[in-house]
């Protein structure tokens, strides 16, 4: 898997699938040096896979920045997006599982 760090012209990027000979990664960073391709243009391209580093840890970090300032705001507890529940967050962890195993062992 070739990776080719920071293409920085669309020319440049089209360049990589085609002289590389073997399948390609793509770094997609938003605000990066690389032009921004969507993954069906990345796909048609040639890039075989791509990449999001940092993508859910920016999400969750401004959702958190969201929250509190609505916190501080109004000085009450902002609804959850999509009306999450405290059992959907359990869910996600893998709750159901982990209470499988305590009655199994209680």
């Amino acid at each position: 898997m070739a990776f080719v760090e920071a293409p920085q012209t669309p020319e440049e990027l089209a360049a990589v699938p085609q002289r590389v000979n073997g399948p390609c990664l793509l770094n997609v960073v938003w605000g990066g040096k690389t032009p921004m391709l969507d993954m069906q243009q990345a796909a048609a391209l040639g890039f075989k896979l791509a990449i999001v580093p940092a993508l859910l840890l920016k999400a969750s970090i401004g959702a958190c920045d969201q929250a509190l300032a609505a916190l501080k705001a109004s000085g009450a507890h902002p609804p959850p997006p999509g009306g999450m529940t405290v059992r959907d967050v359990f869910d996600r962890a893998g709750g159901r599982d982990w209470d499988a195993v305590r009655t199994r062992f209680r």
